[in-house]
């Protein structure tokens, strides 16, 4: 390939290049243009692409404007300023609100500023980041495992003729715990209680604990008449069952109870979405997405999706209601208006009696973009 003559060469040289250029170019728009009718080919869509790759191969246009026009950095606009993508919604109408709400003005998106439940929405947030269906059903398959392996014991002990009547009592628990955790996915899928289902899971863990303590009890209980009725390899198979047995039992109640936990946690996605509902009563927007959210978290399993979809939702909600990079403020009245913590650019209008005072009560955070970091309020409102 031949490349840009150097400045020590001689001036044939440089004709001889600047020729070659030359004559590449005649080429290419020989092949693009019909010069008996004109440019009629180019107009069509295709015959354009073919001129337009045909000159890029032999002219450096961009190269040749920034040599001539220096180029400016460009001014923070809004994307620029705010590098989070759009919010999924997977069922949650909170994600809807949140993509509706960034085409709205800026004196709405400062109205609602002003009217949201920024606390409450900072602990839905938590809730729905820590919300992890998946970790129940784990933890309900490693219950099942130490539950299963009690009832098998219980069954040993049971055919034990030493220790046979301390199965009696614990039966009943095991089964009942049994029925518990096996149907906890299936009351997820109904849309059952998930404080309910905590509840079910704590009396189970309960009852688990309660029979650790009977077999214990029923030990303590063996009377001599019993050891002599016995051989003593019956009798040592026995203790060898109920010991095994208490550790299943302890590792089963231990497993609910850790069940039980994580259900727990679960809940307090409803809880902190029921906190913001009743909190967002200025919002009818947000109040129907609470609303919706609530009822959805109440009859149904939400996956880790739906949370993954609050959390981004509530991200862009706070991004759409601090970012007013570009936006002409200079018609609103901002005194009722809650400043600090917003973000603007040095295109961003405001009104002029507040110009100074933003300016001072703001720190440059990126090149161009400014944070106010306490709020200059002029008119402090009076609260009666």
């Amino acid at each position: 390939m031949t490349g840009t003559p150097h400045p020590e060469h001689d001036d044939q040289i440089l004709d001889e290049w600047v020729e070659s250029r030359l004559f590449s170019l005649d080429e290419a728009l020989s092949e693009i243009l019909d010069l008996d009718t004109g440019l009629r080919d180019v107009k069509h869509v295709g015959e354009a692409m073919r001129l337009d790759q045909a000159l890029t191969k032999v002219l450096d246009i961009e190269t040749g404007l920034d040599a001539i026009v220096p180029k400016s950095p460009p001014e923070p606009d809004r994307e620029s300023a705010a590098e989070l993508s759009e919010p999924t919604v997977a069922g949650s109408l909170v994600a809807t609100y949140a993509m509706n709400l960034r085409g709205s003005s800026p004196g709405r998106r400062l109205e609602i500023r002003t009217l949201l439940p920024h606390r409450e929405l900072a602990d839905v947030r938590t809730a729905a980041q820590a919300h992890n269906p998946e970790q129940v059903f784990a933890q309900r398959d490693h219950a099942l495992t130490e539950i299963g392996r009690a009832i098998d014991l219980t069954a040993r002990v049971k055919s034990n003729d030493a220790v046979h009547m301390f199965a009696l009592p614990i039966e009943p628990t095991l089964d009942n715990a049994l029925q518990t955790v096996q149907g906890l996915e299936l009351s997820l899928e109904t849309g059952a209680s998930l404080s309910s289902l905590a509840r079910e899971l704590l009396l189970t863990s309960e009852q688990l604990e309660e029979a650790q303590r009977q077999v214990r009890r029923q030990v303590d209980l063996i009377t001599v008449e019993n050891i002599g009725k016995s051989t003593q390899d019956a009798l040592h198979r026995g203790f060898e069952y109920l010991n095994a047995l208490t550790q299943a039992l302890v590792a089963a109640e231990n497993h609910t109870r850790q069940l039980f936990e994580d259900m727990r946690r679960l809940t307090i996605l409803e809880l902190t979405l029921g906190e913001a509902f009743n909190s967002a009563r200025n919002d009818p927007g947000l109040t129907n997405a609470l609303s919706h959210d609530l009822d959805f978290v109440r009859t149904h399993a939400p996956d880790r999706s739906f949370a993954a979809a609050l959390v981004s939702a509530i991200d862009h909600i706070s991004e759409t209601l601090t970012n007013f990079a570009g936006d002409d403020l200079s018609a609103l009245n901002l005194n009722d208006v809650s400043l600090e913590g917003i973000r603007w650019t040095t295109n961003t209008r405001w009104p002029v009696e507040w110009e100074d005072s933003i300016r001072a009560a703001s720190t440059e955070i990126e090149a161009g973009i400014y944070e106010i970091r306490k709020d200059p309020r002029i008119h402090t409102p009076t609260y009666f």
